[in-house]
């Protein structure tokens, strides 16, 4: 059953891809389209792992994970207006996240055994390196979508029409990288049955922005976010930092030996 919908998801991510590619003339498309593309390779990857069980290709996949979260994070900062001040932030933002995906995959050729393990068939634990690149993939993921609030909340009528759905699916990507990561570092293992149910929403994230995309021209847009709207929008990242603190206490209560009764 994972299997099946690793492959619709690749299919999707795929034709999302070739779509938006093909149709957009804007930087804001460009970005989409390698969203899209780096969500076809990541469920090409679990589809890979789910028929053969190579730890490799799951290692690979941990990569394009925080690849396709960069790329999001791309998009979602390229459909603002900014100034000056905030385009050279932005442009620090992104190379950060960029730098954090290459190293991370530099770290992952060198000391394999740091990211992911097998230590029985169909059970893979992650180390040290693979609860980091999950803390990581967390705060990417939960920054991209305080960024859509940001824009949903500075909108006008107009754009807000527009972007209610594409935003709802932004939101819903994140969700599912922050529910695989999640998992991760609360059990310290990687289940094919969460990977599939995470894939099954990022497929419903896909679906309303290639959809969206495609009927409102949304990528040619600019929003401006003012000052006021960033420093009253807490919401998401009160979230955030409560999913990641309580990450954090699962992982260390797992290091204690300890027992949580909803995790056993």
């Amino acid at each position: 059953m994972e299997a099946g919908i690793f492959a619709l998801s690749a299919l999707v991510a795929l034709f999302g891809f070739l779509v938006i590619f093909f149709r957009t003339r804007s930087i804001q498309g460009l970005y989409a389209a390698f969203v899209m593309l780096g969500g076809f390779v990541l469920e090409i990857c679990y589809l890979f792992y789910s028929r053969d069980g190579d730890l490799w290709v799951l290692k690979a996949a941990l990569f394009f994970e925080l690849v396709t979260v960069s790329a999001v994070i791309f998009f979602v900062v390229s459909l603002q207006a900014r100034s000056m001040q905030a385009n050279l932030f932005m442009i620090w933002l992104r190379r950060v996240s960029l730098s954090l995906s290459l190293c991370f995959g530099f770290i992952l050729l060198c000391f394999p055994d740091m990211t992911i393990t097998m230590i029985l068939p169909q059970l893979v634990v992650t180390g040290p390196m693979g609860q980091i690149q999950s803390i990581m993939v967390i705060c990417g993921a939960v920054f991209f979508m305080w960024i859509v609030e940001n824009m949903i909340r500075a909108g006008n009528d107009n754009s807000l029409r527009i972007m209610r759905y594409p935003a709802i699916g932004i939101v819903v990507i994140g969700a599912s990288f922050c529910l695989n990561a999640i998992y991760r570092l609360s059990t310290l293992t990687i289940s094919s049955e969460v990977l599939g149910l995470s894939s099954l929403i990022m497929l419903c994230g896909f679906l309303l922005i290639i959809f969206f995309s495609v009927r409102y021209r949304l990528f040619e847009m600019n929003i401006f976010v003012s000052r006021y709207v960033v420093y009253h929008s807490v919401t998401l990242l009160a979230v955030g930092a409560y999913v990641l603190i309580m990450g954090l206490i699962l992982v260390g209560v797992k290091r204690l030996g300890m027992e949580i009764s909803f995790l056993s």
